[in-house]
């Protein structure tokens, strides 16, 4: 959270990675200090933006200025700040997108300051093979998310683009989580082909001949036939669609989310008349997958209202998992954590409205990083009893961005230094760098960091 004008991020030895950054405000509280009522109220005007994984992406340390100047005025007389998620990667790895669709499949995703008219359609969503060929091998890649890029799936809605990837090291294998041979769509492969040979899209057929080929190889070429794969749908166009991700030895799921449900018309929907898909409000988070797959190198989990319960009688569900992996030995860092509400969609469904109507009354805690920093795995209840209640009658939530770092044995060989304080102190801007040659080596073969605790204050 950068609330003064100039934001210095450092990766000593490793590359930034942004995962999303936000120019304007969000709450009444963040980088409130020292301002009149006035300049803190407005707080739906927080704006996405691509400037800074685009000026940092891939470099050890970026600065980038949080000022109107490089972002726009989202909204004038507001106090802004800019909001930035990052990690740091180990040099070398490199991305691999899973999948990539352009379009809109919901109606609460990028749509603030939207008129409803341009949210409405959520079934438009297109598969697109441009992110990938653009940005897989590459440690860091920026795409423009336009109809000029992607072409225009439904005039007159407002459009985003989702992508799905990870960062992988040398020296992975492929672990392949489901392959299909057929078709599902009349879009995927369809260039140049007749329109009779895409109409049928009920055909796909689930294989495990792609997994039994791949799984533990660093590589790995299967032909797209019927040879292979047999013929689900003679005189059809067919493709073979894999889902796949590759491990170091040694790796583990973390599960990260997990709901069970509806939450779009287009998931799943192959097949299902238009009965069974219409309800998508009906999604119900679950800590059952978790709970069987956490710490294992693979996992299986039934998605059936037998192990889930049923959130909506007559709609057909699926069980969408969002998870990592990782190395053995990796702890988790707290980067931040709040508890309240900041909008009026998460933590929202099946709640009365006046629940969910104040969205200013997210605090900061320092509870979870206490309870959970350095450990494997951590479990924290959400509730007023742990972090007191910030809006009495509002349906809070708890917001943790984190991430898992090697840990570091040597932990006591942290030293003082004044250095900070004489470069900085009186200054409106500070940038040191992080290393050896400033600060000596306190102790050597360890991976060391700069810890500053400071407070910004207006000259007397």
């Amino acid at each position: 959270m950068l609330c003064s004008r100039l934001s210095t991020t450092l990766c000593n030895g490793q590359v930034i990675t942004v995962i999303s950054a936000n120019y304007g405000r969000r709450d009444r509280t963040t980088c409130s200090s020292g301002r009149p009522s006035s300049q803190v109220q407005k707080v739906d005007c927080s704006r996405p933006t691509n400037h800074v994984a685009e000026s940092c992406n891939g470099r050890s340390s970026c600065a980038v200025e949080a000022s109107n100047t490089i972002f726009g005025d989202p909204c004038g007389g507001t106090y802004k700040y800019l909001e930035v998620v990052y990690t740091c990667q180990s040099n070398g790895q490199v991305i691999t997108v899973i999948s990539a669709n352009y379009g809109r499949r919901d109606r609460t995703t990028c749509s603030s300051g939207r008129p409803s008219s341009q949210v409405q359609k959520v079934d438009c969503s297109r598969p697109t093979n441009h992110v990938a060929e653009s940005c897989n091998g590459r440690s860091s890649c920026a795409v423009e998310a336009s109809n000029t890029i992607f072409g225009d799936p439904c005039g007159g809605t407002y459009k985003y683009l989702e992508v799905v990837y990870t960062c992988q090291s040398n020296g992975q294998v492929i672990t392949v989580i489901s392959a299909n041979y057929g078709r599902r769509d009349r879009t995927t492969c369809s260039s140049g082909r007749p329109s009779s040979q895409v109409q049928k899209v009920d055909c796909s057929r689930p294989t495990n001949h792609v997994a039994q080929s791949c799984n533990g190889r660093s590589s790995c070429a299967v032909e797209a036939s019927n040879t292979i794969f047999g013929d689900p749908c003679g005189g059809t166009y067919k493709y073979l669609e894999v889902v796949y991700t590759c491990q170091s030895n040694g790796q583990v799921i973390t599960v990260i989310s997990a709901n069970y449900g509806r939450r779009d018309r287009t998931t799943c929907s192959s097949g299902r008349p238009s009965s069974q898909v219409q309800k998508v409000d009906c999604s119900r988070p679950t800590n059952h997958v978790a709970e069987s797959c956490n710490g294992r190198s693979s996992c299986a989990v039934e998605a059936s209202n037998t192990i889930f319960g049923d959130p909506c009688g007559g709609t057909y569900k699926y069980l969408e998992v969002v998870y990592t992996c990782q190395s053995n030995g990796q702890v988790i860092t707290v980067i931040s954590a709040n508890y309240g509400r900041r909008d009026r969609t998460t933590c929202s469904s099946g709640r009365p409205s006046h629940q969910v109507q104040k969205v200013d009354c997210s605090r900061p805690t320092n509870y979870v990083a206490e309870s959970c920093n350095g450990r494997s795995s951590c479990a924290v209840e959400a509730s007023n009893t742990i972090f007191g209640d910030p809006c009495y009658g509002t349906y809070k939530y708890l917001e943790v961005v984190y991430t898992c770092q090697i840990k570091i044995q040597n932990v006591h060989c942290s030293d003082s230094t004044s250095k900070v304080s004489k470069s900085c102190n009186g200054k409106d801007s500070c940038i040191i760098k992080a290393s050896n040659s400033v600060f000596g080596d306190p102790c050597v073969g360890t991976y060391k960091y700069l810890e500053v605790a400071y407070t910004c204050q207006y000259p007397v």
